[in-house]
Order: C-alpha cells, then sequence, then structure tokens
C-alpha cells in the first residue's frame, strides 16, 4: 500500500476514507440548515395568517349541533335555524341584551324541544307563534318560568323575536313569537311591563311572510290555528361568530 505525499496531503485509501467521512459531515450540517430554513418559514407563514384573522375580527364556525359554551367570546354571535315545513329563516341572539331569555331559549334548542312542534297561533297582521304545541294541539311539558327582560331597550319590531307569556308578568317558558309587524304597544311601559324581546330574524323573511298568511281555523279552545300544520322539523344553532366588533353589534341592534 504505497502512500505518497502531494501537496501537503497524503494520497491513499486512509485519507479517502477521511475525505468520505469529511463529506458526510458537511451534507448533515446542510440537512440541518435547511430543515431550520424551512421551520422559520413555516413559522412566519403561520404568524402572517395569525395576523390577518386578528385583523378581521370574525371567526364563523359552523355548527350544525348544540352550542359549545367554550368557545364563546364576550362579543360573540349566536344564530339558530330553524327548518319548517314552509321553509327556513335564522334568527340572530341578543345574548348581551336579554341574557336570562336567551340561555332559556338556547337549552330548549339544544335539547331539540321545538323539533317536531308547530306554529300554533298565527294572526296576519300581529306575530305567528309557537314553540309549545304538536300538531294534535297537545302542549308539551315545559322548564320553570323566567323572568321577564322586557325593560331591556329592546322593541318589538317587525321580524322580532319575544317571548310569550299568559297575564302574569314572569310566566314565559318555552314558547315564543315573531312579529310581522311594529308592536310597540308590546314593549315595556307602553301598556304593561311589556314582551320581552331577545333575538332578530336575520335570513328568511320570506318563510315567515308565508306562515303568515296561511289559512287559520279554530281547534277546540284555540282559535288562530293554521288549518294545515306548519311544523318546526328542527332548530339548531348554525353559527357562533367570535370576536365580533361592539360597533358591529350596535349596528345590528338599531
Amino acid at each position: 500500500n504505497v502512500r505518497n505525499k502531494k501537496d501537503g496531503y497524503i494520497i491513499g485509501p486512509k485519507v479517502v476514507w477521511t475525505k468520505m467521512k469529511h463529506r458526510k459531515k458537511k451534507q448533515n450540517k446542510n440537512y440541518t440548515l435547511y430543515f431550520l430554513i424551512f421551520a422559520i418559514l413555516l413559522f412566519g407563514v403561520f404568524m402572517i395568517g395569525k395576523s390577518s384573522n386578528n385583523e378581521i375580527k370574525l371567526e364563523i364556525i359552523d355548527e350544525n349541533k348544540n352550542i359549545d359554551e367554550t368557545i364563546k367570546g364576550d362579543d360573540s354571535m349566536t344564530i339558530v335555524k330553524f327548518e319548517t315545513t314552509l321553509g327556513e329563516f335564522e334568527v340572530e341572539l341578543y345574548e348581551d341584551k336579554a341574557p336570562i331569555s336567551t340561555k332559556n331559549f338556547l337549552e330548549y334548542v339544544n335539547e331539540g324541544y321545538y323539533d317536531g312542534l308547530i306554529f300554533h297561533r298565527v294572526i296576519s297582521n300581529f306575530m305567528v307563534q309557537g314553540g309549545g304545541f304538536d300538531s294534535d294541539m297537545n302542549e308539551k311539558e315545559t322548564k320553570p318560568a323566567i323572568k321577564n327582560e322586557a325593560d331591556n331597550g329592546l322593541k318589538n319590531l317587525k321580524y322580532t323575536l319575544a317571548m310569550a307569556r299568559t297575564n302574569e308578568v314572569d310566566s314565559a317558558t318555552s314558547q315564543f313569537f315573531v312579529n310581522v309587524a311594529d308592536n310597540v304597544f308590546l314593549d315595556n311601559g307602553a301598556r304593561d311591563f311589556g314582551y320581552a324581546v331577545f333575538a332578530k330574524v336575520i335570513s328568511g323573511e320570506d318563510t315567515v311572510e308565508k306562515i303568515r298568511e296561511v289559512k287559520t281555523t279554530t281547534k277546540g279552545p284555540y282559535t288562530d290555528v293554521p288549518a294545515t300544520p306548519v311544523l318546526i322539523n328542527k332548530a339548531y344553532v348554525k353559527w357562533i361568530v367570535k370576536n365580533l366588533s361592539k360597533n358591529q353589534r350596535k349596528e345590528k341592534l338599531i
């Protein structure tokens, strides 16, 4: 095994092995460097996307299932969708203005309470009421009555939802009605304590109009009952919009 010196290096098998080992070390260092560069770039893209989301301040979550309280923020907006035999409509809940009424309403929604019930009272120039009877006019058992929040500042304007009640102020349970006209006489202080508004129709007004226009009849002791039952096939939480700015909420309340 002949070894020669050339330019200060020893030529031979030992040197070839040494050079190959050095070359592998250099390649490993290159791989590490490439990985670090890739990780930095990936982190940068993530931070840019996060920054962009913060600027938009809107996050829409398609639930189609029970509400998850853990993902709600102080400025969240909850939307409930109704699927009926005459079409669909969606309502936004005013949780900040009517916390008791909306909490009560969501409990019924999440339990599937409204599924299969009907709009049992329809007065075309006044309101459509539902959430208490099935198609045979059997009244469904409810939770205890809640406190009336009619003094929350919200008005019984067209397409708003309010809690139905008896002559007793704090008697609302599951039933609600959709105003199909501006019913200011139902507001707090107009003639009595009033009826608590807790939501507003934000899409599907045409469905509400179809319900309003149905023919009605009398069934037993009940008047203004749709001759053909208008069923609530399903009611469920559809969207929760997180971090909605207070200005945007204010615009929706006006």
